[in-house]
Parts: structure tokens; sequence; C-alpha cells
């Protein structure tokens, strides 16, 4: 695999197009005063050069608001880990996770991630 960085015109190029395949979704979640970002793997590949296999993101809207939403557009959730707020789909050939805002909860050398309440 051949990495590479890439200029931020590119890097933008690269998040534009993507954000335009899930401008729908992102329109929805902001009617409900809802935020959309990407996050993760994804940004780090695109920095690098490189094409990401899934994408991921996350949002303050809950699972919920967000599976039902990218449900009404068509497309089928896969449940990979709903109880910790993340719902999968995948739009043609790429899988994008969506998962709500959490906060760290840190309670001796364990970590809880938590769902943040709104």
């Amino acid at each position: 695999m051949t990495r590479k960085k890439i200029s931020s015109n590119l890097y933008s190029a690269f998040f534009k197009q993507k954000a335009e395949k899930l401008q729908l979704l992102k329109d929805e979640l902001e009617k409900h005063e809802h935020c959309l970002y990407f996050v993760g793997g994804c940004v780090r590949d695109a920095l690098l050069g490189v094409k990401p296999k899934d994408y991921d993101l996350t949002s303050s809207a809950p699972v919920e608001l967000v599976e039902r939403i990218v449900k009404s557009k068509g497309y089928s959730t896969v449940d990979i880990g709903r109880e910790h707020g993340t719902v999968g789909f995948y739009k043609g050939k790429e899988f994008y996770e969506v998962t709500t805002f959490r906060r760290k909860r840190v309670l001796r050398s364990n970590y809880i991630p938590q769902r943040c309440p709104l």
C-alpha cells in the first residue's frame, strides 16, 4: 500500500464528495438539531492518501433517530453495537458507521463509554 500525504485541498475534496453522498442524512439530522462528523480511520486514511475501507461518523443524535432516518432513506441497517450507540449501513458498496456522541467515564482502571444525555 502506497502512502502519501495529500494537500488540504485534496483532503477537502475527498470529504466534500463523501459529504454529498450523505447530504440527505445530514439534512434530516439538522432538522432535528443534530450534527454529523467524519471521525477515526477514514480521516487518517484520507490524510495519508489511502482509500478508507469504511467510514466512521459521529453525531449528537440518539442511535434510534439515526437508525430511523437511515431506514427512511431506503438503506438497511446493520446491528453492530446499538447498545453502545452505533448503527451501521451500506450506501452502495461503502459501509458507514454512525455513533452517538459519548463521554468517557473511568472507574479505577476500567474504561466505560457512556452515551451522552442531550
